[in-house]
């Protein structure tokens, strides 16, 4: 999952990017923005499937051709299990689309917490967000921003 991340990311594909989220059929996903993201957006507090789709779709249409979208992980903690699996990260985002007011560089801390469908492929469940740094946007702020 966390490699078609990447490769969703810098290649502005939607359909794969959001393949890798519940949509309803095998469950819920739901995003839990940063506390602070959330008090300033409070739309962010009912963030599912939907939001997200309509988050991507509308990131990678702001962003232009030759622009840089690209996204880095480095996991500082996985739970394995054989149908669930959590995973903490630190991240860092970059997204150079051409909204003016919407951060382009996005750095934090994400809970990822993945289940195993039946038909073997793993999904995200549920995402919370967390900033690490009071002086960089965090990915909340980005989605909040589209």
């Amino acid at each position: 999952v966390l490699e078609n991340f990447k490769i969703s990311i810098g290649r502005r594909d939607a359909n794969m990017y959001l393949c890798m989220f519940e949509n309803g059929v095998e469950g819920r996903y739901f995003f839990d923005a940063d506390e602070q993201t959330k008090q300033k957006q409070p739309r962010l507090m009912e963030w599912g499937y939907s939001q997200e789709s309509d988050f991507i779709n509308n990131l990678f249409s702001y962003l232009p051709f030759d622009s840089m979208a690209h996204i880095e992980f480095q996991i500082e903690m996985s739970v394995i299990q054989d149908k669930q699996t959590e995973y903490g990260l630190s991240y860092f985002l970059q997204a150079n689309h051409t909204i003016s007011d919407v951060p382009q560089i996005a750095s934090g801390y994400a809970t990822l917490h993945l289940r195993r469908s039946d038909d073997d492929i793993w999904k995200i469940h549920y995402w919370r967000d967390e900033r690490t740094n009071d002086g960089i946007a965090t990915w909340s702020e980005i989605k909040a921003g589209f």
